[in-house]
């Protein structure tokens, strides 16, 4: 046995690792002598022990040797390997003892002594082993090798544990004895290795390897089991089918042969009566592999004359025809299979006689052959029929064969198909071959390649109408209808080649009314449902009257809710209306629930919120049924308002309408919230929806909640939030769709990493089955004009195009954005300035931006389009969102300073929206002419455009309550904000409560709320901006206007409107850049707003300029350079100063302590003289006392060696204010 210790030793590695069945181990040791042996390299090895167990096993004894302990050592391992099979499996029945049970191994089938023909098998098994074991991935190994084969659920890491925890139960519990444990625990181990003797009998052992097959199964292991069977064993049927299946299946090339002569030979074993479709499918499987087409036709007929109805390898014989060239038999099978599917009644077997004939090349072997022969037959006169139903067939195996292969063998292959569709033209054997490969086409669609599909299913369109004599039926055209209603085909700006129209609606309706006349009810319905999508209100009328000036009858009101549905995406809510009217007016229908639905949607989609409050009531006097849909489009209204108390109103009015409550409606108040800016409370409601769903209370999908939280932390620039979330959602199984793509994308592009969010774009999203929307690209374009990378934009927009998505308004808002900046760059000197110095830097370059007005010019005439979401169309009225493509002009325009372009430019957008009497203008184009004229230095006509602004804004602001319960109403007071005496200016600001402690639009008690709604609360913080930049543009600014301007700010906060993070540090900056700075003034507002949020700097007082090197360029962009700040980006609705606006508020402290000392020039004296500026400039001792830590965190500033602080603080000069300020640092 020693001699043979290395060799088994050797062999139990692979055999423990690697084997696929465990063995019971036995109870057996041996004797300690064996231990003592001499071969010191046999010693501790390491996989001689149980790595999961700690303690020392218990000590076996048995009735023969008891009194007679065996011998107790720590090291003493069992090697079952040296024991076979069935020896292990009887001495676990005697000796059924469980304190072996972690030291089983295992072992590989039921291998003996002497059982393998010759010892090189074993090396063959141990190699196919690590064959298999190599192709898995840790994970997969450390799962298999988890698994306990016996079934007895134990807790190998931790056995102590278990049964620690079965006692703990017994005593708990006080009915099972640990007698009775002991004995159920022995029972079912007996169990067990009676099923583990059976499987190593020669009966079992053959069984399991039949019905489990293996390709590393040796040959002649399989030939001795069965050799030793008996002969009634090998006379079962089921045992003959088992084993001839796996001999057929053979491919190995050392024993193939030997393996399908013996197949043959278990056949002619198995009477006619006994074969199964499967036993038919394998024997002309191995016929054909041994050349046999005799024997494989006459199994076929064999089959065929017994009536089988499933398959048994028809499919076989033809790719063996077809791959061979004998096309008479081919085509003499294909007679055959379809006469006898119509014998049998299954039509299915006919269609499966050609699956799989395709292979790699089949295109350019024996199908160009095919080919050919039907050109020759069809000129000798035979009949075409029987040659056009092969050909059919046949090619109707292109299209899945295109679509099995991704990247270029895709692309490769899709080549192959057009050459194909180029030679199959005008033969007159491949007439019926369009239709079966659209048909084929279109079951094969896939959502990764849909444009090249799309694309492919135009071309053969249009070769299959140019076929004389043939024409599609109605069920090809109802499929591509279906298509393209379930978006599984593209149609717009679809064309397979220049000046060859597309594949559309219009076209398929032109066809089906050529061949068959009116269209039918259901072609009707699909039809209308693509043109009110497209928004196409000419179709969708033509539909519609074709369908009144049919029969009474026919005219069905669950029809016409596409009448409506096509203006509601034009966000056209008065034609809606004018629509609806005439279906109640005109053609005398009573409108459907769904029409009903429609109507609001459309007032959705316009942002009309008395519309639909109108709509509703109207609804509600009508006696109208109230679905979920029905009162989601005024909780979508509301939740973009923000106003959380309304929806909260309307979810209790729901429940006493008996509407059932789902996640949909209970993700608007998530939705609310967020616009809102109270993310905690958002939060919340998200956690509560999530506990509702599960206790059954609302229904509905949790993916809903989860969009809106995960895009709600997109928007905050919480990126380690937004991937909690997507955990979360990864946890608990809620797949991601097109909406959350879209949320992390916006969260990609926040981080300014635009380059990974077109990543998800452009590969991830069509991997895992979502075609991107206009949405995805529009936010990826504005990504990359964040981060000044106008090109990579202006590509994005272009490869949306080719993938043949209709740009919406948003989105060509986008391009033209980046255009212009493109444009408006590459205008510029050829060497660009340092940073510092480009920085507020006005560029005078009167030349106007040629190419970007024209393609403005040309979008103007294009028809408007809408997505479901918009991106960057926020406050912009229906009829006013082709404005906003102007806006980024004008203000290009304005920084150029070619200002009679930015007039001609607006003037344009006016005249385009028809501006009349005392109308105002559209809000943003307002305020894009604020910083033109801002820049102009025209300040009188900056103030009238605030006024205009402040005007439209308060009647914004007005939000109307729903109402639709009883509830006394109760009317608002609207706080009016005096300006205060400028004395009085500092402790307004010092007292003045927080912007977030003001309370929100939606109170529970005024029905008109006196505040604007929460997500509007920002509606005035650009044009107050542009203003401040205007008044404080004159150094010598009388004190009264700034006294004017902040009261100003204190009115607008008195009126829940917020200043952005930009806003403030402008009015800061501003404030201290007029000559005598502001400084108290100043100091005081930070410290209100703007220090509270301050997070330190992350190098108090130290020289940062050689020791640190150059900060992230987000952080830079986003002005927290040198800061403690947690992250590179400043949160929405967050406001800190920047460091920009320190380093002001430093020179503004260093400018006034020195003025305390020499005295200002005489001029400011007599100012000074004034008790207003006297008051907003201060003095240190003032500023110290107002504003502590404020003046703290400016006396920490770190040194750098920049231009900020060499023009502010340094005074241009290396020797001036800045040797005092830094010793002072120090």
């Amino acid at each position: 046995m020693l001699e043979r210790a290395s060799a088994c030793l050797e062999s139990s590695i692979w055999c423990s690792r690697n084997a696929s069945k465990r063995t019971r181990g036995s109870k057996r040791l041996l004797h300690s002598a064996f231990w003592s042996h001499g071969a010191t390299y046999l010693d501790l090895l390491p996989f001689a022990f149980d790595a999961h167990r700690s303690t020392v096993p218990t000590a076996v004894t048995s009735p023969s040797s008891q009194g007679h302990p065996a011998p107790q050592r720590a090291d003493v391992p069992f090697l079952d390997f040296l024991y076979p099979a069935q020896a292990l499996a009887f001495l676990s029945r005697t000796f059924g003892s469980s304190a072996d049970h972690p030291r089983r191994r295992h072992v590989v089938g039921s291998r003996r002594y002497s059982s393998l023909p010759r010892p090189s098998h074993a090396r063959d098994i141990r190699i196919a082993q690590l064959r298999s074991f190599s192709q898995q991935s840790p994970l997969d190994v450390l799962a298999e090798h988890s698994e306990d084969p016996l079934g007895l659920e134990l807790d190998v890491s931790n056995p102590d544990a278990e049964q620690d925890g079965h006692a703990m139960a017994v005593v708990k519990q006080g009915k099972t004895s640990q007698m009775q444990l002991s004995q159920q625990h022995q029972r079912k181990e007996s169990a067990e290795a009676d099923r583990g003797t059976h499987k190593s009998t020669s009966l079992g052992a053959f069984e399991e390897i039949i019905r489990n097959p293996s390709p590393d199964t040796p040959l002649p292991r399989v030939r001795a089991l069965w050799n030793v069977l008996t002969d009634t064993q090998k006379s079962n049927a089921s045992l003959k089918r088992s084993l001839h299946l796996w001999l057929s299946s053979r491919t190995q090339h050392g024993t193939r042969s030997e393996a399908w002569a013996w197949s043959k030979e278990i056949l002619s074993q198995i009477s006619p009566e006994e074969r199964s479709s499967t036993v038919y499918r394998s024997a002309i499987s191995v016929a054909l592999k041994g050349s046999d087409v005799t024997l494989a036709e006459t199994l076929l007929h064999e089959a065929c004359a017994r009536g089988l109805r499933s398959d048994f390898g028809a499919n076989l014989l033809m790719r063996h025809h077809l791959r061979q060239r004998k096309f008479d038999q081919a085509v003499s099978l294909m007679t055959t299979m379809r006469d006898y599917s119509t014998l049998v009644g299954e039509s299915a077997i006919y269609y499966k006689t050609f699956e799989g004939i395709e292979g790699a090349a089949w295109h350019t072997s024996w199908l160009p052959a095919l080919m050919r022969y039907l050109n020759d037959q069809t000129s000798t006169g035979n009949p075409l029929a029987t040659f056009r139903e092969i050909f059919a067939r046949v090619a109707s195996r292109f299209p899945g064969w295109i679509a099995h292969k991704t990247g270029g063998q895709f692309n490769a292959r899709v080549v192959a198909f057009k050459k194909f569709l180029d030679e199959m033209k005008f033969r007159p054997w491949a007439t019926l071959a369009y239709e079966a490969m659209l048909f084929r086409l279109l079951s094969n669609t896939k959502s990764s390649h849909k444009e090249r599909f799309s694309r492919l299913t135009a071309q053969l369109w249009g070769e299959y109408m140019r076929v004389q004599g043939v024409g599609p039926s109605k069920a090809l055209m109802m499929q591509i209808l279906q298509a393209w209603e379930s978006d599984r085909l593209l149609w717009r700006n679809i064309r397979y080649k220049e000046g060859e129209p597309a594949l559309h609606p219009k076209l398929l309706r032109l066809d089906w009314e050529k061949h068959f006349g009116n269209l039918d009810h259901m072609a009707r319905v699909k039809l209308s449902v693509l043109a009110a999508r497209a928004g196409d209100v000419a179709e969708v009328e033509s539909l519609a009257h074709g369908l009144l000036e049919g029969p009474r009858q026919n005219h069905d009101p669950d029809y016409f809710w596409t009448y409506v549905f096509v203006h509601a995406r034009r966000r056209d809510a008065a034609a809606a209306q004018d629509a609806f009217d005439r279906i109640v007016n005109e053609f005398r229908l009573r409108p459907s629930v769904q029409t009903w639905d429609m109507l609001l949607h459309a007032y959705d989609r316009a942002d009309d919120l008395d519309g639909a409050l109108r709509c509703f009531k109207h609804r509600q006097a009508e006696q109208v049924k109230i679905m979920p849909q029905s009162i989601s489009s005024l909780l979508n209204l509301y939740a973009k308002l923000g106003d959380a108390d309304a929806i909260k109103e309307l979810i209790d009015y729901a429940r006493e309408m008996n509407v059932p409550i789902d996640t949909w409606m209970m993700n608007s108040l998530i939705v609310a919230h967020a616009q809102a800016g109270h993310v905690d409370w958002a939060t919340e409601t998200f956690e509560e929806t999530i506990k509702q769903r599960k206790a059954g209370q609302i229904s509905g999908s949790l993916r809903i909640p989860f969009n809106s939280v995960l895009s709600l932390h997109a928007q905050q620039k919480n990126f380690p939030a937004a991937i909690s979330i997507y955990r979360q959602m990864k946890t608990k199984g809620i797949p991601f769709d097109d909406q959350s793509y879209a949320s992390m994308v916006m969260a990609l592009c926040q981080q300014r990493r635009p380059d990974s969010a077109w990543r998800i774009v452009n590969k991830v999203m069509a991997k895992e089955g979502f075609q991107p929307t206009a949405f995805h690209y529009t936010q990826v374009m504005i990504g990359f004009v964040n981060t000044r990378e106008y090109r990579y934009a202006i590509d994005v927009y272009h490869k949306m195009e080719m993938a043949g998505i209709k740009p919406t308004i948003g989105t060509k808002a986008a391009y033209l954005k980046a255009k212009a900046l493109n444009e408006h760059l590459s205008k510029q000197h050829d060497e660009p300035l340092p940073h510092e110095q480009i920085e507020g830097q006005e560029i005078d370059d009167p030349r106007p931006l040629d190419d970007t007005i024209r393609e403005l010019l040309d979008a103007l005439e294009e028809d408007v389009e809408f997505g479901d979401k918009d991106f960057g169309l926020r406050d912009i009225r229906v009829v006013e969102a082709k404005t906003s493509l102007f806006e980024t002009l004008i203000q290009l325009h304005g920084r150029r300073r070619c200002f009679d372009a930015a007039w001609q430019l607006f003037h344009t957008a006016t005249n385009y929206v028809s501006v009349k009497g005392n109308e105002i203008p559209p809000f943003r184009l307002i305020t894009a002419m604020m910083s033109v004229y801002c820049r102009a230095g025209e300040h009188e006509e900056v103030e009238r455009c605030w006024n205009l602004l402040v005007q439209e804004a308060n009647r914004r602001r007005l939000v109307q309550l729903p109402e639709l319960a009883s509830k006394d109403p109760m009317t608002g007071v609207t706080d009016t904000a005096e300006e205060s005496a400028s004395e009085r200016l500092l402790d307004s600001i010092t007292n003045h409560p927080p912007e977030d402690a003001s309370p929100p639009a939606s109170t529970s008690g005024p029905r008109i709320s006196p505040h604007p709604a929460p997500s509007k609360r920002f509606l005035l913080s650009v044009p107050f901006r542009y203003l401040t930049r205007s008044l404080t543009q004159s150094p010598s600014l009388p004190a009264s206007r700034i006294s004017s301007l902040l009261s100003t700010l204190l009115s607008l906060l008195d009126q829940s409107y917020t200043l952005d993070h930009k806003t403030w540090n402008t009015l800061i900056q501003s404030l201290m850049s007029l000559h005598p700075p502001r400084v108290l003034l100043a100091y005081t507002l930070t410290e209100r707003f703007l220090t509270p949020s301050f997070p330190g700097w992350r190098y108090p007082s130290r020289i940062v300029a050689l020791d640190f090197g150059v900060q992230n360029n987000s952080r830079r962009a986003e002005g927290v350079e040198y800061m403690a700040y947690p992250q590179r980006y400043v949160r929405a609705g967050e406001r800190l100063p920047t460091y920009r606006t320190m380093v002001y508020l430093a020179s503004g402290l260093l400018e006034l302590r020195r003025r305390e000392t020499t005295g200002w020039e005489a001029g400011v004296r007599e100012e000074m003289s004034n008790g207003e500026l006297r008051g907003q400039v201060g003095s240190v001792d003032a500023v110290m006392r107002r504003a502590p830590k404020t003046v703290a965190n400016v006396r920490e500033l770190p040194i750098v060696y920049d231009g900020l602080q060499r023009r502010l603080i340094r005074g241009g000069g290396e020797g001036g204010r800045g040797e005092r300020w830094y010793s002072e640092q120090g």
